[in-house]
């Protein structure tokens, strides 16, 4: 499925599925999520970031201490590299 040096686009289709299966990847491949107001998150370590265990919500801890709340319906697209 995955070509080596091209980004896989995972516009409109972005399921609980989708999300554990681009955190459990090994070796983990950073990955950006655009969600539907266009923001962007990136998404660098496994470590820093967890779906719920309903499948509803996505947390993404940042460095400085921050995190994002997201609603996994908002989010529009999947990006790795």
């Amino acid at each position: 499925m995955e070509c080596a040096g091209r980004a896989q686009d995972y516009s409109g289709r972005v399921t609980t599925k989708t999300l554990q299966t681009a955190v459990g990847k090994r070796p983990f491949r950073p990955f950006t999520l655009r969600l539907a107001n266009g923001q962007r998150i990136r998404v660098n370590d496994r470590d820093r970031v967890a779906v719920h265990p309903e499948g509803k919500t996505l947390i993404i801890f940042e460095r400085d201490g921050g995190y994002h709340i997201i609603d996994i319906p908002l989010i529009a697209q999947l990006l790795t590299t």
